[in-house]
């Protein structure tokens, strides 16, 4: 699970209304979760962090393992 999907999921914010909300495509998005790839710009990126409220680097950090 990478970081947009985990901050997404503990809004309880469904893929849908995030992409209607930021102004991107479910599809963006979707590829951005299933298979880590944001979006080739950084617009795209800023509106969906203002959205969830988080800065955009959070989204684009590498998920931080945890440890059991």
């Amino acid at each position: 699970m990478n970081n947009l999907q985990r901050i997404r999921k503990e809004r309880g914010i469904p893929l849908h209304v995030l992409a209607r909300k930021a102004r991107v495509s479910t599809a963006t998005l979707w590829v951005w979760e299933k298979h880590n790839l944001p979006p080739a710009t950084m617009e795209p990126v800023r509106r969906v962090a203002a959205v969830l409220g988080v800065e955009p680097e959070e989204l684009l950090e590498p998920v931080k393992e945890v440890q059991p």
